[in-house]
């Protein structure tokens, strides 16, 4: 027997922690989980709409009906993306017209790259990004309608299309991931594939952390870059140069410097 609780509000009854039951005639019932109560109810429709299949706020927890939920979010998370693709190209559209046509003086703006940081709050590189896109586009005479569902990280990749090459690049932009569309890029550009890149993480004490910031700020001072990892690929170099030999000298100077109570 599953205790039963009454709600003082409505009169139905609640049932928590419930998977199964029955009713009178011993059929068995059907139980959705409802975020307002917190709890599972017995109930044939939701009270909003009538379906409890469908409704968000109470879902069935049939394996069935949870999967048939499952490809409604997706579909409709995929419409969303198809949206956004959309807006973008009409983005890059309305800032082309403005650059072109130098409105953003007329707003009291000196540059593009002023009035889309401070007027719309993204950088002057995306909006460059935006327009290049759009003006590849009208290049190879492609429409919105055309690269519907391509986002845009992607088709910045992409190399200048033509009216001769375009269905293939778009064919590769819709199927392929952003890295994979670049290392293609650079395939038929006679160039070398991008090395595959992998990330580490490490975890320091309050001490390291303040040693190695500064060793990789030193870095970037005598590098004059500003990708970490390459600093950090200088002081592994250095490092290596130092005691790579590993000879009786070299572990000597090594055990000198760290090895009283270090690396751990």
């Amino acid at each position: 027997m599953t205790d039963e609780v009454e709600n003082e509000s409505n009169g139905e009854t609640l049932i928590p922690e419930v998977v199964g039951g029955g009713n009178e005639n011993n059929e068995k019932a059907d139980y959705a989980w409802c975020p307002k109560k917190e709890c599972r109810v017995q109930s044939e429709l939701c009270e909003k709409c009538d379906d409890k299949v469908t409704c968000p706020e109470h879902i069935r927890l049939s394996g069935e009906n949870r999967h048939e939920r499952a490809e409604q979010l997706d579909n409709e998370i995929e419409e969303l993306k198809v949206s956004v693709c959309d807006s973008y190209f009409v983005l890059g559209r309305l800032l082309k017209a403005v650059r072109d046509g130098m409105y953003f003086k007329e707003l009291g703006y000196s540059n593009l790259d002023e009035y889309a940081d401070d007027r719309h709050g993204f950088k002057y590189r995306k909006a460059s990004y935006l327009i290049a896109i759009v003006e590849n586009c009208e290049a190879a005479n492609l429409t919105k309608e055309d690269v519907r569902g391509i986002e845009w990280s992607k088709f910045k990749e992409l190399p200048e299309l033509t009216e001769e090459n375009r269905e293939g690049w778009l064919k590769k932009a819709a199927e392929l991931s952003v890295e994979d569309l670049k290392a293609e890029v650079k395939k038929s550009k006679g160039e070398d594939p991008p090395e595959k890149k992998i990330t580490m993480t490490f975890s320091f004490a309050e001490g390291q952390k303040e040693l190695v910031e500064s060793a990789l700020d030193l870095a970037a001072k005598l590098t004059g870059s500003q990708v970490k990892s390459f600093h950090l690929q200088v002081l592994a170099e250095e490092f290596v140069a130092t005691y790579g030999s590993a000879d009786q000298a070299a572990v000597a100077r090594f055990n000198n410097l760290y090895m009283d109570g270090g690396g751990e």
